[in-house]
């Protein structure tokens, strides 16, 4: 017959192996949080062009319409 190992054996492993979820958990929310992060910055960047083409959009926009008035005015 096969003796079960020690209580004491077994909570110690239980507790080596709660601690290694516990890393293993903090090490995914940590990489979690860097991924957000990128993302966040990501947008950030994406509205800082956004905005760039829209002010782009309206110099072209303007530069149309002075054309525009001196081939009137010609």
């Amino acid at each position: 017959m096969v003796d079960d190992p020690p209580q004491e054996d077994i909570q110690e492993e239980n507790s080596r192996q709660r601690k290694r979820v516990k890393v293993s958990v903090s090490e995914m929310f940590e990489s979690f949080k860097e991924m957000v992060q990128g993302r966040d910055q990501a947008l950030a960047k994406l509205e800082e062009v956004h905005n760039e083409i829209n002010t782009i959009k309206n110099y072209v926009n303007e530069l149309g319409k002075k054309i525009t008035e001196i081939k009137e005015f010609i």
